[in-house]
């Protein structure tokens, strides 16, 4: 293999495309099902609201972080080239393996939603043939088809290049926007729907109830709702545009996510079903939708549903991008297979890193919504042990530089990631916050499998392949 230069992707992603990425990324499915199904009913919307504001400020600091490492290593990778540049080989693999998840976790919840979404439309029509059940939920073979199809459409369009996808990705991102802005607005014009609300959803109303425990139920899961915005150092190779423009991006799409949320929150809090969660009901069944309908009829069903296939979409479109681009920047180095560090060609892109992507994908619907439900916690945990090792390593190289504004955001960075990830690993009393048996079982084996995989590529002596150098501060060289 020729060793003379690096192996590098085509500069084609504009700002905008970028931005869309990582909105796409940070609302998906789940923005339009969780609060009402678990937050709301916990935490109210005093507490969903302010625990979404307090998130969102927490990311921004992350954000800084990240900004200011991008503009060090603008290269594929991300965390993998932060980690490593700052702490060596065996940090980075653990950052990264551990990011896995928080990146296949999405592509796999957002997979399902589709073959979810058409289920719950169609009802009748598409819960027929063979199917079984797993985790009580019943998998039938047409929705698995959308799931499956869905997998290979966005595979396919990934390895035609980042230009093709940031198009794709910004109709999307238009169409989630603007169909929650329609049924938002029309609850800004028709305050008087609050006066239907259930009070299962305002807790508070329930003698004196503390919303304490629910807000620390909704912060505990903040890694997840908004990994995507750490897409961006993802695709930092393949900027069109001055790497430092990369912070302004992220704070914009956290900004526009948890506005996103809250106005979700609120639609769904102000005229909950009365049959919530019934699959019976259809998608009316789904606070969000049944407030949706009682502010619009079909009409406002029909906006969100475009909507929430939209967040399907952008969801599965900016994770493949995603992690695509991780693995492929640890198969340049030596870490993984040199079979995942192929570039097309014809498009430059990473075509054997989606391929297996989309691979992995494809095996998740087949255990259906419920199990993959389990997936959440470890999202978020695998989120925030690569926010920490971003930001020390922010922390470290700002200190080599006396730049005290990048330790400030450094150390809080590091401390809020051990706080988020404290909440899900540590069972605090009167906190519904830690992970539960099943996700610690999925956790065990992951980790081992990392422990096997990084032994294996030790042992086998794997030589990186080449790529771009960092010299002792960091940068690349």
């Amino acid at each position: 293999m020729d060793t003379k230069a690096p192996i590098t992707l085509a500069k084609s992603l504009s700002p905008v495309h970028v931005g869309a990425l990582a909105l796409g990324c940070i609302v998906g499915w789940i923005g339009f099902v969780a609060p009402g199904a678990e937050y709301l009913p916990e935490a109210g919307p005093g507490g969903t609201l302010l625990a979404i504001a307090v998130a969102a400020l927490a990311m921004m600091v992350f954000a800084a972080n990240y900004g200011y490492m991008v503009q060090r290593l603008p290269v594929a990778g991300g965390e993998f080239a932060f980690a490593r540049s700052a702490f060596g080989g065996t940090h980075a693999f653990v950052c990264v393996w551990f990011l896995g998840l928080a990146y296949l976790c999405p592509v796999a919840l957002n997979a399902t939603a589709i073959g979810f979404v058409a289920r719950t439309l169609f009802h009748d029509t598409l819960m027929v043939g063979p199917h079984w059940t797993i985790a009580g939920y019943e998998v039938y073979l047409p929705p698995l088809a959308l799931s499956v199809g869905a997998i290979a459409f966005v595979a396919a369009l990934c390895a035609r290049g980042v230009r093709d996808t940031g198009v794709f990705q910004t109709v999307l991102a238009l169409a989630l926007c603007g169909g929650a802005a329609v049924v938002a607005g029309a609850l800004a014009l028709q305050p008087s729907v609050w006066a239907a609300a259930d009070p299962a959803l305002h807790p508070a109303a329930e003698g004196g109830r503390s919303l304490l425990p629910g807000f620390f139920m909704v912060l505990s899961v903040a890694p997840c709702l908004f990994v995507g915005f750490d897409t961006v150092p993802q695709s930092a190779e393949e900027f069109a545009f001055r790497p430092r423009l990369a912070r302004r991006i992220m704070v914009g799409a956290i900004l526009a996510g948890a506005a996103l949320y809250a106005a979700l929150a609120l639609v769904a809090a102000s005229a909950p079903p009365p049959d919530a969660g019934d699959p019976e009901k259809g998608i009316q069944a789904f606070p969000v939708f049944h407030a949706a309908w009682r502010l619009l009829g079909g009409t406002g069903v029909a906006f969100l549903s475009y909507a929430a296939l939209a967040a399907a979409l952008t969801g599965l479109v900016g994770f493949f991008t995603a992690a695509s681009r991780l693995l492929w920047a640890m198969a340049r180095a030596g870490v993984l297979s040199p079979w995942l560090g192929r570039v097309s060609a014809e498009h430059r892109t990473p075509v054997n890193a989606i391929l297996f992507v989309a691979a992995v994908s494809m095996a998740a619907p087949l255990f259906g919504r419920n199990a993959l439900g389990w997936l959440s916690d470890l999202c978020s945990l695998g989120a925030a042990i690569a926010y920490g090792y971003t930001s020390a390593a922010a922390f470290r190289f700002a200190r080599r530089e006396g730049r005290r504004g990048v330790q400030a955001t450094g150390a809080a960075g590091v401390a809020l990631a051990a706080v988020f990830a404290l909440l899900l690993v540590v069972p605090l009393p009167g906190l519904n916050c830690a992970m539960k048996p099943h996700s610690w079982a999925i956790l065990a084996v992951w980790a081992a499998l990392g422990g096997l995989l990084r032994l294996a590529r030790r042992g086998g002596g794997a030589a990186a392949a080449a790529e771009p150098g960092f010299d002792e501060g960091g940068r690349v060289s």
